[in-house]
This record gives structure tokens, C-alpha cells and sequence, in this order.
């Protein structure tokens, strides 16, 4: 029984929405790789050209893809449902999840052992480079306890990148 004002949604975003429920998410390397090399190619220059230039860079060599159906084309996946990884916002949580994110209860990602290659790879450039190392930087031994202690979360805004959180 439909709702009032709501109708039979269409062959299309059945389709659609079918993709998206029997899609199995991975974890993909395509945009950790792009960055890491963009931040390697613009040492030395300032944290906004830099960003602009993974901007760029991501812009110009991510692969295009086009699923049947859509009518918003683009997206940041090859794969539905799947994701793409930030090691300039932080990295080493996935790096210890690769041989266990396929089998968590919440949230599993498969990652086939040549992307978390890729991955391992275009980690290394990060140590000591993360805005979460940052962030850290800026807490107060007491902040960093507390959270320790499960106090309170700063939850994926530490780890999730920039525009969550402005420092100042």
C-alpha cells in the first residue's frame, strides 16, 4: 500500500537501488596512490597549492565511471558501495585492518591483496604528515588521555579529513 502522494518508485531506481543492496564494497587504492604522488611531486610548495594539485592531479587520472541507470554520473568509486581512501587525513587504522576489514560486523570492506599493496606502498610517504598527527600536535596531554580512557571521541572527525574540523 503506497503512502499518500507517493508512488511505485520506477523500473530504473529499483535497478538502481538493487545495485546498491547486492554490491559487495571495496576498499580502493586509485585515490590514496593519486595523492601520495601529488603531495611527493609538490614538496617544499604551500599547503594549499599542494591540495590544489592532488585536486588536479585526482581530477585528471581518476578513472571515469558511468553506471547503467544513473542520471548523476562520476562517482569517486569504480565500484558501487564501495570506498576510497584519505592517508593525507590519516592511514594507519586501515593498514591495521587488512586482513580483518572483510570480516567485521560493521561496515566490511573487501580489499584484494594487490590493492592493500598499492596502499602499503603509498603509505610510507605519510608518517608524521597526517592532519591527524596534527590535530594530536594540538592536544593537551589531559585531551589525549580522556580519550584514552574513553571519555569522549573525536570519532571519524580525526580521522575523516578536513571540514569536519577547523582548528581556530
Amino acid at each position: 500500500m503506497l503512502e499518500k502522494g507517493f508512488s511505485n518508485p520506477t523500473d530504473r531506481v529499483v535497478r538502481l537501488k538493487n545495485m546498491i543492496l547486492t554490491a559487495k564494497p571495496y576498499v580502493e587504492s586509485e585515490r590514496a596512490v593519486l595523492a601520495t604522488e601529488a603531495y611527493k611531486e609538490t614538496e617544499g610548495l604551500p599547503p594549499i597549492m599542494r591540495r590544489a594539485k592532488v585536486v588536479e592531479k585526482i581530477f585528471n587520472n581518476l578513472p571515469v565511471t558511468i553506471r547503467p541507470d544513473e542520471l548523476i554520473v562520476g562517482p569517486v568509486t569504480k565500484n558501487p558501495r564501495s570506498t576510497e581512501i584519505c592517508p593525507e587525513f590519516s592511514y594507519d587504522w586501515v593498514e591495521k585492518e587488512f586482513e580483518t576489514m572483510g570480516f567485521r560486523i560493521a561496515d566490511p570492506f573487501i580489499i584484494p591483496k594487490e590493492t592493500a599493496k598499492e596502499l602499503h606502498d603509498a603509505f610510507t610517504y605519510w608518517p608524521g604528515k597526517t592532519t591527524s598527527v596534527l590535530a594530536a600536535s594540538y592536544m593537551s596531554d589531559a585531551t589525549k588521555e580522556s580519550m584514552a580512557s574513553g571519555v569522549f571521541t573525536v570519532g571519524n572527525y580525526f580521522y575523516g579529513g578536513v571540514g569536519h574540523v577547523s582548528v581556530d
